[in-house]
Order: C-alpha cells, then structure tokens, then sequence
C-alpha cells in the first residue's frame, strides 16, 4: 500500500471510532472510569484479592454487568463497534434512498 493509501485507511478508522464512541475525549462522566494512563478502572471486582483470583479482580465487575444478547453466542467491543457502523450504514443509505 502507498502513504496515501494507509493514510486513508487510518483516517476512515479514527472517523468510524470516533463517530461510534461520540466525541473525541468523551464526557467527563465517561472520563471519571478511567485511571490517569488511559486505563478504565470500573471493570474491577474489589472486593476479589487479586493474589487470590486475579482475573476476577480485573474483569469482575464488567463479567457481571456484560449482557451477552440471546441471537448470540459471545459479545465483544468489535461487536459493539460493528453493531454501531451497520446502524450508521443503515441510516446513512435508508437516508439516501428516501431522498
């Protein structure tokens, strides 16, 4: 591929998170999971020792809250990042087509 090719390709990656998440940096409610280096703290079971269980401790709190849908057999952020494009690719072109 060419830098302009990668470059595009870059581009059209950054516009597709970005519209998916919202705005570039997010609210200041979403920031307030996050630890200062990027990290989203709100996944945690405290109330695991992580010498005891250490994957429970750092996924605990988001394995209890993850809703896997029932058409489904497992869920992932690319899921949540393809289901957010295919309602943008759905709306953009119905928008096209009725207009």
């Amino acid at each position: 591929m060419t830098r302009t090719s990668l470059f595009l390709l870059f581009l059209c990656c950054f516009a597709t998170l970005q519209s998916a998440f919202g705005q570039a940096g997010g609210s200041s409610a979403d920031r307030s999971a996050f630890a200062a280096g990027g990290l989203d703290l709100s996944g945690r079971d405290t109330a695991v020792r992580p010498g005891d269980n250490f994957f429970r401790y750092a996924d605990g709190g988001y394995l209890d809250r993850l809703v896997i849908p029932p058409d489904r057999s497992g869920y992932s952020t690319g899921s949540v990042l393809t289901d957010a494009a295919e309602v943008k690719v759905r709306t953009l072109l119905e928008g096209g087509a009725a207009g």
